[in-house]
C-alpha cells in the first residue's frame, strides 16, 4: 500500500546501486541467490568491488556441497539451470516441465486447518526471536537449494498454491487499462521497504487504489502510517467484476479452513505496480495480512511485458526449499490460494541484460514496451479489521504468520509494524515490542 507523502524522508537505492547490483546478478546468477547478492551489496554500502570478492568467498566456501549434490555417480558435470526462450514458451510449455519430473507438494500444503491460535507459550516475544529471519540460515537454504525449476500454467497449479488463466479480459479492454495505467503510473511512488533492518525506497513505483462503495472511508495503514488511496477507475471496476467471477467459480470447488474467508471473495482494494525497466524488481516476501486476514486469495493481473514471477517454497513444508518460475504475459490472471502466504515467498527478480539476450525472459509489449504493471486485487476482511490492536506506538498492529517455529506454524500473531515516522532512527526501524496472539 502507497503511505502519505507525510512519511519520513529515506534512503533511495540510486541508479549507481542498480547498475551494480544488475552487473552482480549477470555475474552470479548461475551460482548464488538474487537475494544473497542484495544482501552483500547492502552490507557493503552499495560498492561493488568489496561486494564481488564477498560473493566469489560465498560461492567457493558452498562449491564443494553444491558439486557433491549435483554431479552424478559417474562424475558429470554440474548441472546448470535449464533456460527457455520466452517465443517458445508458450508453444512447448507442456514438454518444459512434466509433473513426473517435479516432486508432488506435500500434504501440509493444503493443511493448515488451525481454529484459532492461542499458544501456550509464556514469552512471545521470545517466540517471536525464534522465528526471526536469519540471515545466515536463509541465505544459506536459498545456496543449497535445487535451482529454478519452469512451471506452466498446467503444472502450476500442482506444485504451488497458484492458479493461472490467459486472457482473462477483453484484448480490447486489457489493452486499454493498460494505457491507462502507464499513464497513472507517472504519478506513483517507490514503495518504502525494509531490507536487512535498513530502510529504503523499492526499485519500482506504487499505488494503492480501493473501491469507496465497498470500503467506504475505511482508514488504512502501512508501516504505521495512513495510506491515502484512491478511488478505483472505471475500467478497473470493470476489470474487478470480470476476476470477481472468476475467483469464486473456482474458489466455490475448495475446501476452505476454519481461519480462512468462507463467504464470497469482493476484492476492495488493488495495489498497483509498475516495473519500467529490467532492472526495477520486487524482492523475496510474503504479503501483509493486516487487513485480508489469513489464508488470503490474492488475484494478480499482469499488463503489458511479459516477466517472470517466482515462488519459493519454505522450508516448513517438511520439504526442502524449492524455487519455481512462472513466466506472466500481458493479460493474464494470476491466483495465489492459501496457503501461499504461509508456505511461499514469491518476487518478481531483476533480468540481466545477457539473461534476456539468451532466454527472451523479458518480452516487451507493443504499446508499453518494457514497462509491466501489476495489478493485485485483494479483499478487506472487516471480520479481522475490527481486532486490529493498537501497539504502544499508538499505530495499529501488523499480523504476520509463524513459519519458522514447527510446532506453532500456521498460528498469527500481531506484532509492532515498526512504523515509518517516529520509529525510525538513523534509517533503522525500531520497533516498540508489542506482540499479541491473533
Amino acid at each position: 500500500m502507497h503511505s502519505s507523502s507525510g512519511t519520513a524522508s529515506v534512503t533511495a537505492i540510486d541508479e549507481e546501486f542498480d547498475e551494480s547490483f544488475a552487473r552482480l546478478i549477470e555475474r552470479f546468477q548461475d551460482k548464488l541467490s538474487d537475494e544473497t547478492v542484495m544482501n552483500v551489496l547492502l552490507e557493503c554500502n552499495g560498492q561493488e568491488h568489496e561486494a564481488s570478492q564477498r560473493l566469489l568467498k560465498i560461492q567457493s566456501d558452498c562449491l564443494p556441497l553444491q558439486q557433491s549434490r549435483l554431479r552424478s555417480p559417474r562424475n558429470t558435470p554440474l548441472k546448470h539451470r535449464q533456460l527457455l526462450r520466452m517465443t517458445n514458451y508458450f508453444e512447448s510449455r507442456s514438454k518444459q516441465s512434466s509433473p513426473s519430473d517435479i516432486p508432488p507438494p506435500m500434504p501440509e500444503l493444503t493443511q493448515f486447518n488451525h481454529t484459532s491460535s492461542n499458544h501456550s507459550c509464556k514469552n512471545a516475544m521470545q517466540v517471536l526471536i525464534q522465528n526471526s529471519i536469519k540471515l545466515e540460515s536463509e541465505d544459506s537454504d536459498k545456496i543449497n537449494s535445487q535451482p529454478p525449476i519452469l512451471l506452466t500454467p498446467e503444472t502450476l497449479a500442482v506444485h504451488t498454491p497458484c492458479e493461472m488463466f490467459m486472457d482473462i479480459l477483453p484484448l480490447s479492454d486489457a489493452n486499454a487499462l493498460l494505457q491507462q495505467m502507464v499513464v497513472e503510473s507517472k504519478t506513483w511512488n517507490p514503495l518504502s521497504v525494509v531490507v536487512v533492518g535498513k530502510l529504503l525506497q523499492s526499485s519500482h513505483n506504487t499505488c494503492l487504489y480501493t473501491d469507496h462503495e465497498i470500503l467506504g472511508d475505511m482508514p488504512l495503514y502501512y508501516s504505521g502510517v495512513k495510506s491515502e488511496p484512491r478511488d478505483w477507475l472505471p475500467s478497473m471496476r470493470l476489470a474487478a467484476k470480470i476476476i470477481e467471477e472468476k475467483v469464486n467459480c473456482a474458489y466455490e470447488k475448495r475446501e476452505r479452513a476454519a481461519l480462512e474467508l468462507q463467504g464470497r471473495w469482493v476484492p476492495g482494494i488493488a495495489i498497483a505496480n509498475s516495473y519500467h525497466t529490467r532492472h526495477e524488481f520486487t524482492g523475496m516476501h510474503t504479503d501483509r495480512l493486516t487487513y485480508i486476514g489469513p489464508r488470503p486469495v490474492i488475484a494478480s493481473l499482469t499488463l503489458g511485458a511479459a516477466r517472470v514471477f517466482r515462488v519459493r517454497r519454505l522450508r516448513n513444508t517438511g520439504m526442502p526449499s524449492q524455487t519455481y518460475d512462472i513466466l506472466l504475459p500481458h493479460n493474464s490472471l494470476l491466483i495465489m490460494w492459501p496457503p501461499m502466504q504461509e508456505c511461499f515467498k514469491h518476487e518478481l527478480p531483476p533480468v540481466s541484460e545477457s539473461l534476456v539476450r539468451r532466454t527472451g525472459t523479458l518480452i516487451s509489449h507493443p504499446l508499453s514496451g518494457d514497462t509491466r504493471i501489476n495489478l493485485t486485487f485483494r479483499m478487506v476482511r472487516r471480520d479481522v479489521v475490527e481486532q486490529i490492536p493498537i501497539c504502544k506506538c499508538g499505530s495499529p498492529a501488523e499480523m504476520r504468520c509463524v513459519i519458522k517455529k514447527m510446532d506453532a506454524r500456521g498460528q498469527y500473531f500481531w506484532i509492532c509494524s515498526g512504523g515509518l515516522g517516529p520509529n525510525v532512527i538513523d534509517g533503522t526501524i525500531r520497533q516498540c515490542g508489542f506482540f499479541k496472539w491473533f
